[in-house]
C-alpha cells in the first residue's frame, strides 16, 4: 500500500490484499477487531511523544533512523 498515490480506502485494502494472496476473510475479521484499533492508537501516541513522523522508523541503540535501511547499514547501526 505504500506504492498508492491515491487515497486508500477498504476497496483498494482488499485488492492489495488480494493480490498478495492475503485471507480476505481473516483481514476483514482482523480490521473489525477492537484490538487492533488499541494497538494502532497506541503506536500512533507513542510516535507522537518521540517525534517521529515517518515511515519506516527504526530506532536502535537508542538513535533513530528515518526512512529505509539495507541489510548493511542495519548491521551497522547494531555494531554502534
Amino acid at each position: 500500500m505504500m506504492d498508492e498515490h491515491e487515497m486508500v480506502t477498504p476497496d483498494v485494502v482488499f485488492a492489495d490484499a488480494r493480490k498478495a494472496g492475503l485471507d480476505l476473510g481473516k483481514l476483514s475479521a482482523d480490521m473489525k477487531d477492537p484490538s487492533v484499533d488499541k494497538a494502532i492508537k497506541a503506536a500512533h501516541a507513542l510516535a507522537e511523544r518521540t517525534g517521529i513522523n515517518a515511515t519506516p522508523t527504526f530506532i536502535l541503540n537508542g538513535r533513530v533512523r528515518p526512512g529505509a535501511i539495507d541489510d548493511k547499514m542495519l548491521t551497522q547501526m547494531l555494531e554502534s
